[in-house]
């Protein structure tokens, strides 16, 4: 991998210190680097020729960045600059040593499955929406009972 796609969260990376410091590694070592804030990133502004995307943040961050970017079909992986970090498999003290890894081709890549939900209201059908990690059903205004179907691999 030579070329990457940085995804930053601003409040987790404070003037994108870190950030830009793995850009500077990624091109001392002869690759290609550009990043964004992870407001909300548009999955058209990230470059073709984009191998790996690298999530700097917390697992928010990551998430975002996997919902924004599923489009793409390019890898992700995080590095944890929040709290728990659970799917962020890298921090500030191995960030560097796997950018290394990447760029020589050391590595293995994970599929992860996706999850879609939707919500029949009033037996109206609402837009379908993509999810990363979980589905979270809640209700809103008064108790009521709810019915629901759940599929797994259309079963």
């Amino acid at each position: 991998m030579k070329h990457f796609y940085l995804i930053a969260n601003e409040k987790k990376d404070k003037k994108f210190y870190l950030t830009k410091q793995i850009q500077e590694c990624i091109w001392q070592k002869g690759g290609t680097s550009i990043y964004t804030s992870n407001l909300h990133v548009d999955p058209k502004s990230i470059p073709a020729d984009t191998e790996c995307i690298i999530c700097i943040g917390g697992d928010g961050t990551f998430i975002r960045a996997a919902l924004d970017a599923v489009e793409c079909k390019v890898p992700l992986i995080g590095v944890n600059r929040g709290h728990v970090g659970y799917l962020c498999e890298l921090d500030c003290n191995t960030v560097f040593s796997a950018i290394d890894k990447l760029m020589e081709d050391q590595y293995g890549i994970e599929n992860r499955m996706l999850l879609e939900g939707h919500c029949v209201k009033s037996g109206k059908a609402m837009p379908s929406r993509l999810a990363f990690n979980d589905v979270v059903i809640h209700r809103a205004g008064q108790p009521e009972m709810v019915s629901l179907i759940i599929y797994v691999n259309g079963e």
